[in-house]
């Protein structure tokens, strides 16, 4: 059986250049990223806001390191497009009031619900290094109302950590409000065994 490796996988954030002599890129808007399938659900340190366009800080295109880049632009006042802070119901206002926002959160309710039957719904979902805390509830919920097959959850250090405890309270009963038409299947997995960065 031959599996796909990630970097054999066609990747598409929805960010390009505009022009090749420009080293800007920029999110191209819900209007022409049909092919995107990365999404950064609560924005990302290297994204800024520019007036009506949406930057992504890249250092392949400048040779300058991400965290100088980032250095910079808060020093001009910019600030990166990220939510991190704020109760489920803050950090979900937020998102619906940036387009880029509502559109990751979008594409991903979109891929949770895909499918009705059993062909369709036969995927997972892997969840990397989350604390999986209320205030992502917003997300959490809408995982529980999912018709993926198959959840994979992180967990770091000792399996029976308080952390680690709660992850796992929060996935049962994450998985008790799943409709009983698209039982959830959940497994758990050492995080350092994912050796995501190679």
């Amino acid at each position: 059986e031959q599996t796909e490796r990630i970097d054999d996988l066609e990747k598409n954030d929805g960010f390009g250049k505009g022009v090749p002599e420009d080293d800007t890129i920029t999110w191209k808007n819900e209007d022409h990223t049909k092919s995107q399938n990365i999404f950064y659900l609560h924005g990302a340190l290297h994204l800024f806001g520019v007036g009506t366009t949406l930057e992504k800080h890249t250092w392949i295109n400048t040779g300058i390191t991400l965290v100088d880049q980032t250095r910079t632009a808060i020093y001009k006042n910019k600030f990166p497009l990220f939510v991190s802070e704020g109760e489920h119901s803050k950090k979900l206002q937020k998102i619906k009031h940036d387009p880029y926002l509502h559109h990751c959160y979008k594409s991903f309710l979109r891929e949770l619900r895909q499918g009705n039957s059993k062909k369709h719904n036969e995927k997972s979902l892997f969840i990397f290094g989350h604390s999986l805390d209320s205030n992502d509830d917003h997300i959490i919920l809408e995982i529980a109302k999912g018709s993926h097959s198959y959840l994979y959850v992180s967990i770091y250090d000792k399996p029976d950590s308080e952390d680690n405890h709660r992850i796992i309270e929060k996935v049962k009963e994450l998985k008790r409000q799943r409709d009983e038409k698209f039982p959830l299947e959940v497994h758990f997995y050492d995080a350092e065994s994912a050796k995501i960065w190679g």
